[in-house]
């Protein structure tokens, strides 16, 4: 009998120190090259649209252009139809080094019923103005990391993406063409805090 506690001692302590480790990592501040350093080994094949499209969710959210309720829920109830429940997913995926943003997987939601009408309201609180001097500071910290090598990305590639960006005043991008095919994304975007007073870390 004593055996039998021992092994269960065994086996339970281990997952929860992992869990809060895995808690501790997903919190800390970081850096954007570890932002993107982490993307890059998950996505593999990004190209520098999705690097910026990523930047961009981690600054600004799921939007920068304020929308009503109504409209939030008619566009995410659309989406979230087609939508097929999976456990294989994460739920949460961090974007941004301050983590002020995260993306929550709509595979991963629905598998755990998550409330759609919720999810919907944490949107809608998530959306705040941004300077958009933040974006283009933000930019400037990923250049110096890519120029000096320290991301496994084309340095030539990026800077022209990155000319691109500053001729048309760094306009709001989607994924590339390769990440939506091979990739498939199917997640929102909300403010952390908000997402943690909603939930009470149920889906965590």
């Amino acid at each position: 009998m004593k055996l039998k506690y021992v092994l269960l001692i065994l086996i339970i302590v281990p997952t929860i120190a992992l869990s809060f480790f895995q808690l501790y990592n997903f919190n800390k501040i970081q850096s954007w090259e570890n932002i993107i350093e982490k993307h890059l080994r998950k996505y593999p094949g990004m190209e520098s649209q999705d690097i910026y499209h990523l930047v961009c969710e981690g600054v600004y959210g799921f939007n920068y252009v304020e929308c009503s309720r109504n409209d939030i829920y008619k566009n995410l109830k659309k989406k979230y139809k087609d939508i097929y429940p999976d456990n294989s997913y994460e739920m949460l995926e961090q974007i941004s080094p301050d983590n002020k943003y995260i993306r929550v997987n709509l595979r991963k939601y629905k598998f755990c019923n998550g409330d759609l009408y919720l999810l919907c309201e944490m949107m809608y609180q998530s959306q705040k103005k941004v300077n958009k001097s933040k974006i283009e500071s933000s930019l400037l910290e990923i250049n110096k990391t890519i120029k000096k090598g320290n991301l496994n990305f084309s340095r030539t590639k990026w800077l022209e993406y990155y000319h691109i960006l500053e001729t048309n005043n760094f306009p709001y991008p989607d994924y590339s063409e390769y990440f939506q095919e091979f990739f498939n994304p199917a997640y929102v975007v909300v403010d952390k805090e908000i997402w943690d007073k909603q939930t009470h870390g149920i889906y965590n």
